[in-house]
């Protein structure tokens, strides 16, 4: 009748020193099993089907992968500020896609 409350885990002091790495490791990590379970469905967001309704599944898991690309390459920098240009704006694409996107990511 009555549930326990989940126990919810430590959060260890180092993982709160560069959150935004945790942050985009974990979120990384997510993006990826959400890809692989939507995989499996096909579900894709309305706009995608509007937008090309034979290929929406396929443009849908391309923004999907590129957003999961940003935030692993996020999380595996040394050093963000010294990252090259080309590769800051490959990471800015993707975490703005997350952005835009964040509404649909929905199974």
């Amino acid at each position: 009748m009555f549930r326990k409350k989940k126990k919810e885990a430590k959060i260890e002091l180092y993982e709160l020193w560069s959150l935004d790495h945790t942050l985009a490791r974990i979120i990384s990590r997510y993006l990826k099993e959400f890809i692989e379970a939507s995989s499996i469905s096909g579900a894709t967001p309305g706009s995608y089907c509007q937008k090309d309704p034979e290929n929406c599944w396929s443009l849908w898991e391309a923004d999907l992968w590129k957003m999961q690309k940003a935030f692993a390459d996020y999380a595996a920098l040394d050093c963000p500020a010294v990252c090259p240009e080309e590769k800051r704006k490959e990471i800015r694409e993707g975490m703005q896609l997350f952005i835009d996107k964040y509404d649909a990511l929905w199974y």
